[in-house]
């Protein structure tokens, strides 16, 4: 007997598409509030508190920005936690403060952490310009040095803010290259970046050089996997972990760059634990 298979039309695809997204949503809500709760219990201190439950209420906002905002703070709460640090959360003020203070025995450094997301105008413009050029590698290079440029941009930006602190500052920056779109099969059609980590890192200490007060710079890139290098020099202050694909089509990897000539450098204890816990 001949079997026959009924095709989907365009608009049951239509349909099928938010129920992905929506899985993916809540996905992404189940990993926050299980890392969230963690943070609740190790960090009792009533500043902590106070900033876990801000922290959630933007997350629920569900909010482009806000909401990985939020997700960023508590994930590098988190791989804090994990390399052994014992840490509390930094009540909001009205002037600018660092997020986390964190302690390694006598040793103590603070974190700012900030996220780079593109935005729904930006993330069309530079769909469209990526069309305009000629070739796939000329489209990458667009994209590598628009990452790149606000990614030192940031860092001049953060480095202003924390100019007032006499101890070592970690800024954390996580970055998003592009948002990967679900498909009505489950899958996920965004095409991660390759980035000469290395390289990024270099580009990171010739930045921290003129910011003397930020000690180091951990960056967390979602959707980017490393390119081979293509230099053989590889720089004793610049550490890339290991290149992690998460499901649903995203992946992450984690690059910490010292600065060699920072006022207040991390103690040695703790740069060892940052650098093993990538």
């Amino acid at each position: 007997m001949s079997t026959f298979k009924r095709r989907r039309s365009p608009r049951e695809l239509i349909i099928t598409e938010p129920k992905v997204t929506k899985k993916r949503d809540q996905s992404a809500a189940k990993k926050f509030d299980r890392t969230w709760r963690q943070m609740q219990t190790l960090c009792p201190d009533p500043d902590s508190q106070h900033r876990l439950a801000w922290l959630q209420q933007q997350f629920m906002k569900q909010q482009r920005g806000a909401m990985e905002s939020a997700q960023a703070e508590i994930d590098i709460a988190s791989l804090l936690a994990k390399a052994g640090f014992s840490l509390s959360f930094v009540k909001e003020s009205e002037t600018a403060t660092a997020d986390l203070e964190c302690y390694l025995g006598n040793d103590r450094f603070f974190v700012e952490v900030t996220v780079i997301v593109p935005s729904d105008p930006d993330r069309s413009n530079d769909t469209k310009r990526s069309h305009d050029l000629n070739t796939e590698d000329e489209s990458s290079d667009f994209f590598k040095d628009a990452l790149v440029k606000r990614l030192l941009a940031r860092i001049n930006e953060k480095a202003n803010q924390l100019a007032d602190y006499c101890a070592p500052v970690v800024l954390a920056i996580s970055m998003v290259h592009q948002e990967q779109k679900p498909l009505p099969n489950g899958k996920h059609n965004g095409r991660k970046m390759a980035l000469d980590l290395q390289q990024l890192g270099g580009m990171t200490t010739h930045a921290l050089g003129k910011v003397p007060h930020v000690s180091a710079v951990l960056l967390t890139l979602w959707n980017i996997q490393p390119a081979e290098s293509r230099s053989n020099i590889r720089l004793s202050n610049v550490s890339v972990g290991e290149w992690v694909s998460v499901p649903k089509g995203f992946s992450q990897v984690r690059c910490l760059a010292v600065n060699p000539a920072a006022s207040y450098p991390i103690e040695p204890q703790a740069c060892l634990a940052l650098k093993r816990v990538l």
